[in-house]
């Protein structure tokens, strides 16, 4: 008797770890943007890890030679506000991103979600959707980055 809820409680624990995922706690963008060329350049460091802080200061990163993976990246519906996390570590938390898109909401008095977790972009506009999710490799340069935006329909020049 005892070992077959010992198996149950295995079975349920093991089915939620694999389950599991932080980036279904964030709030997904939806619906058609169009970045502004800020924000497209904001897209773009955020890719590459790149971000105006002084990595001497972040005792994380100070010993890091690699710059640190992106996390989270939010965006307004209008495509003018940004905000990034990163990660210094191998393993990060969700950061607490429905206080940021509200924030984003706020200021802006447009709707705000997560644009990209990761290097994945989870912002559905009926191009990039749920089912058809693209990955940016850090490795594009700024053309094939801003091409590629053009070609999901976040973009236009």
């Amino acid at each position: 008797m005892l070992g077959f809820f010992v198996k149950k409680f295995i079975a349920v624990f093991l089915i939620s770890i694999f389950t599991y995922s932080p980036s279904f706690s964030a709030v997904k963008g939806k619906g058609e943007v169009k970045m502004s060329d800020q924000a497209l350049n904001d897209f773009a460091n955020y890719i590459w890890g790149n971000f105006d802080v002084d990595l001497n200061k972040v005792q994380a990163w100070s010993s890091r030679k690699k710059n640190p993976k992106p996390l989270m990246f939010i965006m307004s519906s209008d495509g003018n506000w940004t905000m990034s996390w990163f990660c210094p570590y191998s393993q990060c938390t969700n950061p607490n991103s429905r206080k940021t898109i509200e924030e984003c909401e706020r200021e802006t008095r447009e709707l705000c979600g997560v644009f990209a977790i990761r290097k994945t972009i989870y912002w559905d506009n009926g191009i990039n959707t749920k089912k058809n999710k693209t990955r940016v490799n850090s490795n594009m340069d700024f053309e094939r980055i801003k091409s590629l935006m053009i070609s999901l329909g976040f973009y236009e020049e």
